[in-house]
C-alpha cells in the first residue's frame, strides 16, 4: 500500500553513491499521478525525497516532499490520508533539521514547525511506531535547539513513545529509544543515568546485530555515546588514561559499524568525537588528523550542524598549541554556522570555547577577540543564552 510504502522513510539506510534514484522515483511518482493514483503517487514523492537528501539534493528534497503533501491535501479524508501526511511532514522536518539550503527553510524552528504539524495530526489509535517515528524525531531537534525547555520537551516525547511501544508489547521498538534519553541526560549533567541506559541498550542490541541492520544501526550509536561519555564525565583520579582507553576502543567500534552501514553523516560524528578524545590525551597530530577528515566530509554533506561542531573542536585544538588566530577565525565560522541553523546550545559551547581562549589572547589579537565576541553576544540575543552544565547562571 502507499502507507506501507512511505513507512519505510522512517527507517535509516546508507547514502547512495550516485542521484539516480530520487529522479526514477520522482519520475514513477509523476507517472502514478498522471494515472490517477494519487495517494501511490505522493508515497512515491516522499520516497524521492529521502533520496535526494541522501545525496545531498536538499532543496530537491524539499520540493518533491511539498509535492507530495500537495497532492495528499487532495485525497479524500481518511485515516491513511491523515498518516500520509504525518510520515511526509516528518520527511520535511528531517531535511530541514539535518540540511542545508537558502533563505530560511533549513532551520531548526522550521523543522519544528513540520514536526510539530504531524504531531497534532496523531490520534489515540494511530500505531504506536509512527508515534514513535514523530517522537523520535521532535526529540532529536529538540535536542539540537538544547535549551532547558526543549532538552525537558524531549524526554516527554521520547518517554510517551518508549510508553505506547511497550503497551503494544513492542519491546524492541521501545529499546530504540534508549540512546535518544542517554544522549538528553548528558546535555542535562546527569552522565550516570545516561551510562545507565547505554548499558541497557548495548546488551539489547548485541544480540541483535548481526542479523538486523535497525539493530546494528542502535548500536553503532550506543557506542558512539559511550565513547563520548569521557568527555562529559570527570575520570576518577589515576584513572584518566582508562577513560581515554575506553572512549577510544568505543569510537573505533562506532566508526567500523558505521562505515558497514554506509552512514557517512554519523560517521562524520565519529570522526569528531575521535578528534575530541585524542585532544583530550593531548594528542594533537590524531587529533588533527580526524578533525580535518570529518570537516572537509561535513563540508560535502552539508551538515551545518555537524561543521559546527567539527570547527569549534578544531579552533579547542589549534588554542592548545597556540594558534590563537586561527583558533579564533575558526570560532568565528562556527558561530555563523549555529546562527544559520539556529542552534543556541552550539552557541553556549562557541561561548565556552571563546571564554578559554579569552585567557591566552594577547594585545595583537584583542582586536580579533573583541570582533568574534560582539558577533556572540549578538547571536545569543537573537537565539538566546544557554547555561551549560557546570556553568552559573
Amino acid at each position: 500500500s502507499s502507507y506501507r510504502a512511505a513507512e519505510r522513510l522512517s527507517e535509516p539506510g546508507p547514502r547512495k553513491p550516485e542521484g539516480l534514484g530520487a529522479g526514477n522515483e520522482a519520475r514513477a511518482a509523476s507517472h502514478l499521478v498522471a494515472a490517477g493514483e494519487v495517494e501511490n503517487g505522493a508515497a512515491r514523492f516522499l520516497v524521492a525525497a529521502r533520496e535526494a537528501a541522501a545525496v545531498g539534493a536538499y532543496v530537491q528534497a524539499v520540493a518533491y516532499a511539498k509535492e507530495a503533501l500537495s497532492l495528499i491535501e487532495g485525497l479524500p479524508s481518511a485515516p491513511r490520508r491523515r498518516r500520509l501526511r504525518v510520515l511526509a511532514l516528518c520527511e520535511l522536518g528531517r531535511v530541514q533539521w539535518q540540511a542545508v539550503g537558502p533563505g530560511d527553510k533549513f532551520t531548526l524552528s522550521s523543522a519544528l514547525d513540520s514536526l510539530d504539524g504531524a504531531s497534532h495530526l496523531l490520534e489515540e489509535d494511530d500505531p504506536p511506531d509512527l508515534r514513535a517515528t514523530v517522537a523520535t524525531l521532535l526529540a532529536s531537534v529538540c535536542y539540537d535547539v538544547g535549551d532547558l525547555r526543549s532538552l525537558e520537551r524531549a524526554l516527554a516525547e521520547l518517554t510517551d513513545a518508549s510508553r505506547a511501544l511497550l503497551a503494544a508489547g513492542d519491546a524492541l521498538g521501545a529499546a530504540r529509544l534508549l540512546n535518544d534519553q542517554a544522549a538528553v541526560y548528558v546535555r542535562l549533567g546527569d552522565p550516570v543515568r545516561a551510562s545507565h541506559l547505554l548499558e541497557e541498550s548495548r546488551r539489547v542490541f548485541e544480540r541483535q546485530a548481526a542479523s538486523d541492520p535497525l539493530a546494528a544501526a542502535e548500536l553503532a550509536e550506543t557506542y558512539h555515546l559511550l565513547a563520548r561519555l569521557p568527555l562529559h564525565v570527570a575520570a576518577r583520579p589515576g584513572r584518566e588514561a582508562d577513560a581515554i582507553t575506553m572512549g577510544r576502543e568505543y569510537a573505533a567500534a562506532a566508526e567500523r559499524a558505521y562505515r558497514e552501514l554506509g552512514a557517512t553523516r554519523e560517521l562524520t560524528r565519529v570522526w569528531e568525537t575521535i578528534g575530541r578524545i585524542e585532544m583530550k590525551a593531548r594528542r594533537i597530530e590524531p587529533a588533527l588528523h580526524s578533525l580535518n577528515a570529518a570537516l572537509e566530509a561535513q563540508r560535502e554533506l552539508g551538515d551545518v550542524l555537524g561543521l559546527a561542531r567539527t570547527t569549534a573542536a578544531l579552533a579547542e585544538l589549534l588554542a592548545q598549541v597556540g594558534q590563537t588566530e586561527n583558533a579564533l577565525q575558526l570560532l568565528g565560522e562556527s558561530i555563523l554556522l549555529n546562527v544559520e541553523k539556529g542552534s543556541p546550545i552550539g552557541l553556549a559551547y562557541n561561548r565556552r570555547s571563546l571564554e578559554g581562549l579569552g585567557r591566552t589572547v594577547t594585545p595583537p589579537l584583542s582586536g580579533l577577540y573583541q570582533e568574534i565576541h560582539r558577533k556572540l553576544t549578538s547571536a545569543e540575543a537573537s537565539l538566546g543564552r544557554i547555561t551549560l552544565p557546570g556553568e552559573r547562571d
